[in-house]
């Protein structure tokens, strides 16, 4: 092969993204910043009936992995993961109304589950949420 830039993208690129630090499962003080973002839907109860119902999610601009690490509790590896659904601290829900939309950085844990959410795929439970200003 001649051509190095040839060379970088099939042997030296792939190497390096394969070897990022992932994050793992039920790691407490995980930190991860994006953007946060509530969402509706409507379901179905036990009884039938159309219920209004609401989540958050935080949207990261780079995407992430996350690993299952020794005790993976069934779970796998993610690769490219950029959205979490967000468990607020019990008592800021009520905060992150003001918040949404806005650049955050939450510290927790990535909430080992055995199988992808309906919401999403990764579950992230916040002990603590802060806004961040525009040069962070």
């Amino acid at each position: 092969m001649n051509n190095p830039g040839l060379v970088f993208l099939l042997f030296v690129w792939p190497a390096a993204v394969w070897a990022e630090h992932c994050l793992e499962y039920d790691q407490p003080g995980t930190v991860l910043a994006g953007s946060l973002v509530r969402l509706h839907f409507n379901a179905k109860n036990s009884d039938g009936e159309i219920v209004p119902q609401s989540y958050w999610q935080l949207r990261r601009i780079e995407p992430f992995c996350v690993d299952p690490g020794e005790s993976s509790h069934g779970n796998i590896r993610m690769q490219g993961a950029s959205i979490v659904e967000l468990w607020p601290p019990s008592d800021s829900e009520s905060d992150l109304e003001g918040l949404d939309g806005e650049r955050i950085e939450v510290r927790g844990r990535i909430v080992p589950t055995f199988m992808p959410h309906y919401h999403s795929e990764l579950i992230f439970s916040a002990d603590s949420v802060r806004r961040l200003e525009s040069d962070e």
